[in-house]
């Protein structure tokens, strides 16, 4: 299956396989959003981290309709957010049954100031492996998204950015201990 593709101001597309030529040095920004027939573009201010794993990992493929009628496809780990049509949150692997998983080695994490991408047409949260909350996610990510306003991040490694470990290891034992005690 093709990489997913991404509209960059410059009217151009690229395509995800692609972005670790790609340095952004010219200010460009990636589409984030369409409201009422306008395109909306957005600043990507963290690679959280990209690269290849070792061993292949879980990816859930969702085919969809376009307003258009043409038909589209997307793929991204099961617990990638993503919006429905009424712009609520789901996971990935909430939206297609199983047997349409397969395994992929490439990956990459980024996140816009908006919070949003618009990849191969669809919108899609730049959170993932989070609570179903774009806003929470927004109020979290604040502090990195200022920090980088000063400080541009260069982060271009198969490790998680520093922050964005932090942020993780968090909410795991977060989950971990609402387990517990048996709250979630």
């Amino acid at each position: 299956m093709a990489e997913a593709v991404l509209l960059l101001t410059q009217r151009c597309n690229l395509p995800i396989v692609n972005w670790q030529k790609w340095q952004n040095s010219k200010g460009d920004l990636v589409l984030s959003n369409v409201k009422n027939n306008h395109l909306e573009f957005s600043e990507v201010y963290l690679i959280a981290h990209l690269g290849h794993f070792d061993q292949p990992f879980d990816i859930v493929n969702i085919k969809f309709t376009n307003p258009d009628g043409s038909k589209g496809y997307i793929h991204m780990t099961p617990t990638h957010c993503i919006f429905t049509s009424d712009l609520s949150l789901l996971y990935a692997l909430d939206v297609v049954p199983g047997e349409t998983k397969t395994k992929d080695t490439g990956y990459i994490s980024f996140y816009t100031r908006s919070g949003t991408v618009v990849a191969n047409n669809m919108l899609c949260s730049c959170y993932d492996d989070c609570p179903k909350s774009q806003f929470l996610m927004d109020i979290v990510f604040a502090p990195i998204r200022l920090w980088t306003k000063a400080f541009p991040s260069t982060h271009r490694q198969k490790e998680h950015h520093p922050c964005v470990q932090i942020l993780e290891t968090s909410y795991g034992i977060w989950c971990k201990t609402l387990k517990k005690i048996k709250m979630i």
